[in-house]
């Protein structure tokens, strides 16, 4: 149950660089690609919709269809088919990595850990882009997190510290977490489901202090208020067809002590609130 809710971004800059250019003379269906990717930031899926099946009946690129249509797709588990038909069919493709980065994004959303390991470790192992590359190697580290195998997941967030870039946001969390500073393990899906059947049925509150399509802004929203001392979790659902990275602090047995503290944050860093239950 929400009281409150936010969206991000999606991969656009080589999204932009990879969609075909439009073909002299079509319809304003094929309008610039940058247009396209801007709507599904914007949450205009409907749109976005109609013009990847304009796409689609062209019969042009159809990995690039494909990649597009688990961006937009409304349920989480048929993104998961697109994204591994994708890999199936298109295993060279210039969607691939970026797919299978989705791919455990998306895994990770139902708490299916151990299957999310798989995509995400091949997109480290052999993509040479730095920041995607680093985003996967911290997914892995928190689905060893979630798996309670802290050994591996604490080898995985120390060669982040050891190889990333100290002004990576990625590598902030990976610090944070290699000195434990992160409280407790994003909780998605089974994992958030178990927290609330242990407390005999009754409602929890948070406060979210934000709402992301992009992982890493989740991330570095989530440091802040852990090095100010709170305790933070990072959540994830699906709205309107997309991922979504929540922020939420504390546990709170009543509605009106989770508003005291959302008044209190808002007061000292300027920043809005949603309060939710569980």
């Amino acid at each position: 149950m929400k009281h409150g809710s936010g969206t991000g971004r999606a991969a656009a800059a080589a999204l932009c660089l990879m969609l075909a250019a439009p073909v002299s003379g079509q319809v304003q269906a094929d309008a610039p690609p940058e247009d396209l990717i801007q709507w599904i930031e914007d949450g205009r899926l409907n749109e976005a919709r109609a013009r990847i099946a304009h796409m689609e009946a062209d019969r042009r690129n159809p990995e690039q269809v494909l990649f597009l249509k688990g961006l937009v797709t409304s349920n989480g588990d048929s993104a998961i088919v697109i994204f591994e038909r994708l890999l199936m069919m298109y295993p060279n493709s210039r969607y691939a990595d970026e797919a299978a980065y989705r791919l455990g994004q998306e895994k990770i959303a139902r708490g299916l850990y151990r299957s999310a390991l798989r995509p995400l470790n091949e997109v480290f192992r052999k993509n040479p882009d730095p920041a995607l590359k680093e985003k996967a190697q911290y997914a892995v580290g928190l689905c060893y997190v979630n798996l309670n195998i802290p050994d591996s997941a604490n080898a995985v967030f120390r060669k982040i510290v050891e190889s990333g870039s100290a002004a990576s946001d990625v590598w902030v969390s990976a610090r944070d977490r290699l000195s434990g500073q992160s409280g407790s393990a994003p909780q998605t899906g089974t994992t958030a489901q178990a927290a609330t059947d242990s407390t005999a049925g009754r409602p929890h509150y948070a406060v979210q202090v934000g709402a992301f399509g992009n992982q890493s802004n989740a991330l570095m929203r989530k440091s802040f208020f852990e090095r100010a001392g709170y305790p933070v979790a990072l959540r994830s659902k699906r709205k309107d067809g997309t991922l979504l990275y929540l922020v939420w602090i504390g546990t709170f047995a009543t509605l009106d002590e989770a508003r005291q503290t959302g008044e209190r944050i808002k007061a000292k860093y300027g920043s809005s609130y949603t309060l939710v239950s569980e």
